[in-house]
């Protein structure tokens, strides 16, 4: 019996000395992590005692029972960080020894201060006053191992890699800095504006990098009209700027070779593009395009209609020339129309030469004149040639009112 109580007063005294192990809450590193059961392994500091724990949630809510109309898995709720091994946690025990991840504990606190100062010429660590990171009482800072950062201060500053995103309230701006933004919106629509990437492959997972013609890639604003779905979907308009790539090609696009009707747009790339097609989105129906040298160019094949209606504006056009070709009709209705130029001609296709300046007219007619008038003043011999001179004179304003009227006959 006394062996026995020798016995318990041993054992008494480890499970004292367990009491107060297990009745307090300690430091341990994360050894090992298991990302699918949710559980880290850790070695309680200045121990060899290696634990297997849950990892310690921000929170997480398990789905209620489902119904008949409601998914239960939509209505959880979560926020977890997934520990990594060097991580130190503080563990606390039940009172069946069960351990527990309570949260997570520093090092050092002021070790972070030291790395970014000591990375100074790299721009810090992106911890404190050297990255330019002035947090203050009731702020926030999260930070993902693989560059994505969260910060709540007197702005929210979303960045992932060197993509970010800051709603600044005092100033009152949304800042978006990126080398690409995708705006998706409806069913199918998009707009991109930065760098210029495509699926070139129907098969392809990635987009890929499309270079303009400066070597570089391409940078353009696209928005895309479509209905139906993103990759299947039919598209009804499009407007481009910048270095505009053509969709069957891949490359930047040629007006003259993508559209050779427009064959005085004669840049090597566009600026400007803008399309509507028909509803089977296979028909351009609209096209409008400005090239790198500042041409402009306009296509509309279907159409039987193309009207500005400005009552009262004034138009004033100013350039090295202009041809208007019409088929049927060509109307010009104006209270006072004046037509200046060098060279006026009017009549139709039988006009043989411009009618230059209105004298051109009138001298062949006073030259007609002239002989009319010395056919009766003369002998016969000076009649003769006075008639010579009525005939030429007479060639001479025949073509002369040749080139003054016009051949168009008006129908009643």
């Amino acid at each position: 019996m006394g062996r026995l109580r020798i016995r318990d007063g041993i054992f008494s005294q480890l499970a004292n000395m367990n009491r107060a192990f297990f009745s307090s809450i300690h430091r341990a590193r994360v050894t090992d992590v298991h990302v699918a059961k949710g559980t880290v392994n850790a070695i309680i500091e200045n121990t060899d005692l290696n634990i297997t724990v849950l990892s310690p949630l921000v929170g997480l809510s398990l789905p209620p029972k489902a119904t008949v109309d409601t998914d239960n898995g939509a209505l959880a709720a979560w926020g977890r960080y997934i520990p990594q091994e060097g991580d130190m946690l503080l563990i606390g025990f039940d009172t069946n020894g069960e351990p527990y991840a309570l949260g997570y504990h520093a090092v050092s606190y002021a070790a972070f201060d030291t790395k970014d100062e000591e990375a100074e010429d790299r721009g810090g660590i992106g911890w404190g006053t050297i990255s330019g990171v002035r947090l203050e009482p009731g702020d926030w800072d999260f930070l993902s191992r693989r560059s994505s950062r969260l910060m709540l201060t007197d702005k929210v500053w979303l960045s992932s890699g060197p993509q970010t995103f800051v709603l600044d309230q005092s100033g009152g701006a949304a800042t978006l800095t990126t080398t690409l933004s995708v705006l998706q919106y409806g069913e199918a629509s998009e707009d991109r504006k930065g760098s210029v990437r495509r699926f070139l492959l129907p098969t392809d997972t990635e987009e890929t990098e499309i270079y303009g013609i400066f070597g570089s890639v391409a940078q353009e604003s696209t928005d895309i009209v479509k209905r139906g779905s993103l990759t299947g979907g039919i598209e009804m308009a499009r407007t481009s700027m910048g270095e505009v790539i053509d969709e069957s090609t891949f490359l930047p696009m040629v007006p003259t070779t993508t559209y050779p009707a427009l064959n005085t747009l004669t840049g090597t790339g566009t600026r400007l593009f803008r399309a509507v097609k028909d509803p089977t989105g296979e028909t351009e129906l609209f096209t409008e395009l400005v090239d790198d040298l500042g041409n402009y160019g306009l296509l509309a094949t279907t159409a039987v209609g193309l009207q500005w209606n400005t009552p009262l504006a004034t138009w004033t056009i100013s350039n090295l020339a202009t041809d208007w070709t019409s088929s049927t009709t060509f109307d010009i209705t104006a209270l006072t129309s004046t037509l200046t130029a060098t060279q006026i001609a009017l009549g139709g296709s039988t006009a043989a030469d411009y009618l230059i300046k209105g004298t051109t007219f009138m001298t062949a007619f006073t030259a007609f004149l002239t002989a009319v008038g010395l056919l009766t003043s003369g002998t016969p011999v000076q009649n003769a040639a006075a008639l010579t001179g009525i005939i030429e004179g007479a060639k001479t304003l025949n073509t002369a009112l040749a080139n003054a009227l016009s051949t168009v006959t008006k129908t009643v």
